[in-house]
């Protein structure tokens, strides 16, 4: 188990909020500005993987695509940075629930609520699209809706910038269960495959069931 730090640069830290497959979530206070953020931090062991380099190029892409994208609908990126060789992302702090965490507990959606959430999603999306970022990674777990009764794209951690040359054929990024069959061959993903991913986000939302192995399949993974 990793021990929290007491702070990363100037962030003062106050809890962990949750933990993925690059990094930490911490719930941190800025005493310059006196508010509350959430800080994302490379894990350590990342570091010392033989692909540390572009492990760490990704989470600053992230932070990057996110800045770019300042938009009602999107976790706002307030700062980046390295803290003793580990790298670090400031984000806005959102009060609210997952959507995955809705849908596990089998709470069902009228259609207006339904359409709201998929309209926001799409408000986020164009956005982020005419600004030449592709999310590639839009499933339950990356839309929060917050308790003021909004609803948030987060985690870019992903994201491709056009004409970025990191991302390159062959590579899977994303999870296989909302990804488009492009992405599950490991073929580049523009704004089409966001817009895949939303609609099996909506089935989901419809159905109460996540899209069916047969879609993964389909998309002969590992082929």
């Amino acid at each position: 188990m990793i021990e929290s730090p007491a702070r990363f640069g100037k962030y003062e830290v106050c809890a962990l909020l949750g933990q993925g497959a690059m990094g930490q979530v911490y719930l941190c206070h800025d005493p310059v500005i006196d508010r509350q953020v959430a800080v994302k931090i490379l894990h350590p062991h990342i570091l010392a993987d033989r692909h540390a380099d572009e492990m760490r190029n990704r989470f600053r892409r992230e932070a990057r695509a996110a800045a770019r994208c300042q938009h009602p609908n999107i976790v706002t990126v307030y700062d980046v940075g390295d803290h003793e060789g580990r790298d670090y992302i400031v984000m806005e702090y959102v009060q609210g629930e997952e959507l995955r965490f809705f849908l596990e507990r089998g709470e069902r959606l009228g259609d207006a609520e339904r359409l709201y959430i998929v309209r926001e999603v799409l408000e986020a999306l164009g956005f982020a699209h005419a600004r030449g970022v592709v999310h590639r990674d839009v499933k339950p777990a990356n839309i929060i809706l917050t308790d003021e009764g909004g609803v948030k794209v987060a985690d870019f951690g992903v994201a491709r910038i056009d004409r970025s040359d990191l991302t390159q054929a062959g590579s899977l990024m994303g999870t296989p269960t909302y990804m488009a069959p492009e992405g599950l061959r490991g073929e580049p993903v523009g704004p089409s495959g966001d817009l895949y991913s939303v609609g099996m986000v909506l089935f989901e939302l419809v159905t109460g069931r996540r899209p069916a192995p047969e879609h993964i399949h389909s998309g002969r993974v590992g082929e």
